[in-house]
């Protein structure tokens, strides 16, 4: 694919900008491995406010666990990098922003510095909306990033960090055009 791995995130953002204006869907996102990298790049789409709720930048365990409820039985027992505590991002993020219907969430490692060098480039996506009686997971993914080729570990990081946000722009834009072929209702 030709251009730069920024281009290629821009060029994601743009196309879920435009669905969610088509769809008058509004988003949420929980971000933990891309730093909010997914939700900057969003916002630089003109007209994007009235689509793009906020992004949650939950790093740490400690934020998972205070800003959105998670608990630290939860998060030790199924590991802050995994589907469950993903898809239980997507689901809190949601429940916690009442003005958004649909949600996602990403966690994942990214390194340097991996605990488990089979680790890096592993990351963990959701997506859940909320209908008038619920709020569902509708998507969720465990994908395994290509490691870039540089021996520099922050150049490393950063082509994994667009690569992880773009993926997260990747499944909204599914899980909106999907949304958009289906018969509206609950």
């Amino acid at each position: 694919m030709a251009g730069s791995p920024q281009t290629r995130l821009e060029l994601e953002s743009a196309r879920v900008a435009r669905l969610l204006s088509r769809a008058d869907v509004r988003l949420v996102l929980a971000e933990s491995c891309t730093g909010g990298l997914a939700s900057a790049v969003l916002a630089q789409n003109p007209g994007i406010s009235r689509h793009l709720c906020g992004s949650a930048v939950v790093y740490q365990s400690e934020t998972k666990a205070g800003w959105l409820k998670i608990p630290h039985s939860f998060l030790r027992s199924h590991g802050t990098e995994s589907l469950a505590v993903t898809e239980r991002l997507a689901r809190q993020i949601l429940t916690l922003t009442p003005q958004a219907s649909l949600s996602a969430a990403i966690t994942g490692d990214l390194g340097p510095l991996p605990s488990d060098p089979k680790k890096v480039g592993r990351i963990f996506v959701a997506c859940a909306i909320k209908t008038r009686s619920a709020i569902r997971l509708v998507s969720s993914s465990e994908i395994r990033l290509p490691r870039p080729r540089h021996t520099d570990p922050k150049a490393t990081r950063i082509l994994l960090q667009h690569a992880a946000s773009k993926a997260l722009l990747r499944m909204v834009r599914q899980v909106l055009s999907d949304t958009l072929r289906q018969p509206q209702g609950d």
